[in-house]
């Protein structure tokens, strides 16, 4: 299957289970990318670790400092701080969909199918941050809650963040309707001119 053509700064890499997306202004940052369904990352089983060391070995650490969590699409916030290591088994990684850390020995994961990953990492202070970023995550204001608590933990402003929006559903597959469009409107953030009326 021939693999779409990503658009401005990402690119195609190969590993060890076949294609990964990159975003190059990112990886000046910090190492990351998005995996294809090649590589297998299954949260409930502790035994089946396989996909989750090749996605290791492909960040550069080891498989003890990947920090997973059980998501669960909403905008909570798992912060590891250095020098920690975060849990290993399944049944003790945290519900979040939002994991943040300053310790670059660390690599953050968000598994998405339909969801939209986003990636932010701080060219200042090197922090960064992991983003499950499914519907009600997204209209709770999931990036925004990131970016505050990259803000508030550790010193970033908007202005020194890069951010790598990674594939998602797109429209040939998914129609939004005014029901769930009202969800976004009704986020005390959400720009004035969105009203969440699809007529």
């Amino acid at each position: 299957m021939a693999l779409p053509k990503p658009s401005g700064d990402f690119e195609w890499v190969q590993e060890s289970w076949g294609a990964a997306l990159r975003c190059a202004p990112l990886a000046m940052i910090a190492p990351h990318c998005f995996s294809t369904r090649a590589l297998a990352l299954e949260g409930v089983r502790d035994d089946d670790q396989e996909g989750w060391e090749a996605l290791a070995r492909a960040l550069g650490v080891g498989v003890d400092s990947l920090v997973r969590m059980r998501q669960v699409h909403n905008a909570g916030v798992f912060e590891t701080p250095a020098g920690t290591r975060p849990p290993a088994r399944y049944d003790e990684w945290p519900e979040a969909d939002i994991a943040i850390s300053g310790d670059p020995t660390l690599a953050l994961t968000v598994r998405a199918a339909d969801c939209v990953p986003v990636l932010l990492a701080d060219r200042r202070t090197g922090a960064v941050a992991a983003i499950h970023a499914g519907w009600k995550g997204t209209a709770a204001g999931a990036v925004q809650v990131a970016v505050r608590a990259l803000e508030r933990t550790y010193g970033s402003t908007p202005l020194d963040l890069i951010a790598a929006v990674g594939p998602g559903i797109g429209p040939c597959c998914y129609e939004v309707g005014g029901d769930l469009a009202r969800h976004f409107a009704a986020h005390p953030d959400a720009p004035a001119w969105f009203s969440g009326d699809t007529k």
